[in-house]
């Protein structure tokens, strides 16, 4: 069961990765997409240090693997909330300002593990991750999304917030139970339905 997860998770960031592919000669690269690129790389390492630790079960990998679950956890998540946060809100950043907002995570998640607080900075993400997926409900946008069709609007609207909320409740649970591949896994396909929102609401008037 945790390989599998592990391959889920791997796949899943995987395609957040080629979905967010550094584009081609004379096209635009938004900062967004670059910050979800980098963040999603970041989750391919722990994906990649997972399945190694439960094939081996080598304790020397275990320190690799508990790194890159914390950076995955404590980091890079955070930053794919906060693309969608900042699109959400027709903020717009440069490729060097998300840079510079990757490595101020970099350094919130090493003050929050010296100090002990790193759940309550996942506790914190969750939560603005969920607000930034209601924002089209609660600053009344939906209907800026009228050319989407019934369904798109139930799994790229209704469908991320929705089950967000729900993961939202036991965080700490799942993340002790050596599930944290599925339930990052499951985190990564939400934001993907949830991007062409962000995306719709970035290019708003």
């Amino acid at each position: 069961m945790l390989i599998i997860a592990d391959l889920l998770l791997l796949a899943s960031s995987l395609l957040l990765a080629v979905s967010n592919r550094p584009a081609a000669r004379g096209q635009q690269w938004p900062g967004s997409a670059a910050a979800r690129f980098a963040a999603a790389l970041m989750i391919v390492g722990y994906a990649v240090a997972s399945l190694l630790y439960h094939s081996m079960h080598d304790h020397e990998i275990a320190q690799s693997e508990l790194l890159m679950r914390q950076l995955a956890m404590y980091a890079a998540l955070p930053m794919l909330v906060c693309t969608h946060l900042a699109e959400r809100l027709r903020y717009h950043f440069t490729r060097q300002t998300w840079g510079r907002i990757f490595l101020g995570w970099c350094v919130v998640f090493e003050l929050g593990r010296r100090s002990g607080v790193l759940e309550w900075v996942l506790l914190a993400t969750l939560v603005v991750g969920g607000t930034a997926l209601m924002l089209p409900f609660l600053l009344r946008q939906t209907e800026r999304l009228t050319d989407f069709s019934r369904q798109q609007r139930f799994w790229f609207l209704t469908f991320p917030p929705m089950c967000w909320i729900i993961l939202h409740l036991a965080p700490s649970n799942v993340l002790h139970s050596g599930l944290t591949s599925l339930w990052l896994a499951i985190l990564l396909g939400l934001l993907m339905l949830a991007q062409p929102v962000s995306y719709r609401m970035a290019a708003a008037d």
